[in-house]
């Protein structure tokens, strides 16, 4: 008989955030946090004392989880939930002037049902899109110290990983911006060095060893220093949000106009293969150098030895091949490969070759996977 699970201590919850199988499994967890002794204690007492406009209210008073559909392909990342806004509300951007302005540039740019959010029951939706923030607990004087960011980042990275359609961030002030680069880098995605400067408008290009790519925008925050002063008006707002719908849009369709295909090497040239890639670690054998239907080597994006003779494609051991495989794309050698096979990808039909048999799942089919954005363990 199976052991039960072990349950997960609150002050641990961080730690099990990599193993949230789901968006809502992550935000059920999110919710039973308190890793942050001082975080915990003000987020509670906030919701005893209360403001004297809303003591009729029952205060949330836990961390919030993310807002919006998990398949989502654009995340907005703000700074922390508000003492008497989400930290009340139990909503991100939910009941603060903060979030007034943001629900209203949302529905303006056909990204909400709605243009304004006072509670978790007023019917507020959001279209192809998620809002998530560095930091889940309300913090005093709304500051959250370096190291409650680092405690709380492996939400945020978990978050990332599991909305497999996002293709845009649009990060709300010079704190998100520099707790997203910092759990992106973390993650393995390819952030340029200096990390880039945070800016409003700011429009950075990032891409992940396993095919992933991730258009990060910059605006100042909708705090109600920024939008009384002018600093941040609805018209800039709405602009970077209309950008970042365009982008998703694009991105989709970029990705699903691509076209890969896979087959074996000794099979002859074909209308509509493209460029002919042979993706082996090995050279086939029986097959000439300089065969003129080869456009290209392209070894070190193939497992290494060890990997193959472990996996020898059985597909019982597919799901933990294609996690291996990934890891080792990441490696140096293979991602500057891998980049160049992408970029390949991108300019017409590419045809992956390997001497693989015609019934094995190889990693040629997993590179198609990864270079068409598709899930390679879905087949």
């Amino acid at each position: 008989m199976p052991r039960p699970a072990r349950p997960i201590l609150p002050e641990k919850a961080p730690s099990a955030a990599v193993n949230a199988r789901t968006v809502l499994d992550l935000d059920t967890l999110i919710c039973t946090c308190r890793a942050c002794p001082r975080l915990v204690a003000w987020r509670e007492q906030v919701a005893r004392v209360k403001r004297a406009s809303f003591t009729e209210e029952e205060y949330w008073g836990t961390p919030v989880p993310g807002f919006g559909p998990a398949d989502a392909r654009i995340l907005i990342v703000g700074l922390a939930p508000a003492a008497h806004g989400a930290n009340r509300t139990g909503r991100m951007f939910t009941g603060d002037r903060s979030g007034d302005v943001l629900f209203a540039a949302l529905h303006a740019v056909g990204l909400a049902n709605q243009p304004h959010a006072v509670s978790i029951h007023d019917g507020m939706e959001l279209f192809d899109t998620r809002m998530s923030s560095p930091v889940r607990c309300a913090p005093p004087a709304n500051k959250p110290t370096p190291a409650e960011r680092r405690e709380c980042a492996p939400f945020l990275a978990r978050e990332l990983e599991l909305m497999r359609s996002l293709r845009v961030a649009v990060v709300l002030g010079a704190f998100g911006w520099q707790a997203l680069f910092a759990v992106l880098a973390d993650a393995g995605w390819r952030v340029p060095r200096p990390r880039p400067a945070f800016g409003h408008g700011a429009r950075i290009a990032l891409a992940h060893p396993d095919g992933r790519t991730l258009t990060v925008l910059g605006c100042f925050h909708v705090s109600q220093h920024n939008t009384f002063t002018g600093r941040l008006t609805p018209a800039m707002l709405e602009d970077v949000l209309t950008t970042a719908r365009s982008v998703a849009v694009d991105g989709a369709t970029e990705r699903t106009t691509m076209t890969v295909r896979v087959k074996r090497v000794y099979e002859a040239e074909a209308e509509g293969d493209g460029e002919r890639i042979l993706v082996d670690r090995l050279w086939p054998r029986g097959i000439s150098k300089d065969r003129a239907d080869l456009t290209a080597w392209c070894k070190a994006v193939s497992p290494s030895t060890e990997l193959r003779k472990w996996y020898e494609h059985d597909p019982a051991k597919y799901p933990e091949f294609v996690e291996r495989y990934r890891a080792e794309l990441a490696e140096p050698e293979a991602a500057a490969a891998y980049e160049g096979l992408a970029e390949r990808t991108s300019r017409g039909p590419v045809t992956l070759l390997t001497a693989s048999k015609a019934e094995d799942i190889s990693h040629a089919h997993v590179l198609a996977a990864l270079l068409t954005g598709r899930d390679p363990l879905v087949r």
